[in-house]
C-alpha cells in the first residue's frame, strides 16, 4: 500500500537522508529509500499521533506526539511527559537551535530542554480576543531560528522574537494580518514572513 497513512501532518529529513512522516494515528514512519518502517506505542513511542521531529548532533531523533515527547537513539525510546517537567503533553512543534537547545512547542506553551532538565519558557499573553473558530490560545503553531539566531514563536496571541535576552511580541496592532499565526518563514534576504489562518477584518458587527 503506497499510502503511508490517511493523515500525514509532518515530514522531516534526517542527516542520513531518511524521511520521517508524522501520522494520525499510525505513529512515525521512516522511509530509507527502499522500505517504510513504522514506530508506534508497541515499539516504545509515547504516542501514535506524531506532530513533529528534530534531530540532535548525536543523531538522536526527537519525536513530538499528543501524548508527550520521545527520544529515539536508533534502538530504544526514552519518553518524557509533564511528570518530567514538560509544560504540556500535547506537543505541536520541535526545534533544536544552533546551541543544541531543544525547544518544545505544546498546546500549553513552550518548554526548553537543556539535555538534563525541562524549563518553561515564559510567553507574552497580550489582551487579544478569541476568534470564533479558536478553541485554545496557548497552542504553539511554529518555532524557528533565523539566520541571526533569534527564536521566533507563534500561537493564538500572535508571534514573538527571542534574541537570547529579551522577548518582543507582535500582534495585529503591530501590523500582523491576524494574531492567529500558523507559519513563520525567513527568506534569503532575511525577511520574516508570517502566515495566518485568516485575515481579520475590522467589522463593527
Amino acid at each position: 500500500d503506497p499510502q503511508i497513512a490517511e493523515y500525514v501532518v509532518e515530514i522531516f529529513e534526517d542527516s542520513k537522508g531518511n524521511l520521517w512522516f508524522g501520522t494520525i494515528p499510525n505513529g512515525a514512519a521512516k522511509y530509507d529509500g527502499k522500505a517504510l518502517t513504522y514506530f508506534t506505542t508497541k515499539d516504545g513511542l509515547i504516542g501514535n499521533t506524531v506532530t513533529s521531529f528534530a534531530e540532535d548532533k548525536e543523531g538522536n531523533m526527537w519525536i513530538g506526539t499528543h501524548s508527550g515527547l520521545s527520544k529515539y537513539d536508533g534502538k530504544t525510546f526514552t519518553n518524557f511527559t509533564n511528570k518530567d517537567g514538560l509544560v504540556n503533553n500535547r506537543v505541536s512543534e520541535l526545534l533544536i537551535d544552533k546551541k543544541e537547545t531543544l525547544w518544545i512547542g505544546t498546546w500549553g506553551g513552550v518548554s526548553i530542554f537543556n539535555g538534563i532538565t525541562f524549563s518553561t519558557f515564559p510567553l507574552h499573553k497580550p489582551e487579544v480576543k478569541l476568534l470564533p473558530y479558536q478553541s485554545i490560545m496557548d497552542m504553539v503553531t511554529e518555532i524557528i531560528e533565523d539566520k541571526q539566531g533569534n527564536i521566533w514563536i507563534s500561537d493564538g496571541y500572535g508571534a514573538g522574537k527571542y534574541n537570547g535576552k529579551s522577548f518582543t511580541h507582535y500582534t495585529k496592532k503591530d501590523g500582523l494580518a491576524s494574531t492567529d499565526v500558523q507559519v513563520i518563514r525567513e527568506d534569503k534576504q532575511g525577511n520574516i514572513w508570517f502566515g495566518s489562518r485568516v485575515v481579520e477584518f475590522d467589522n463593527p458587527d
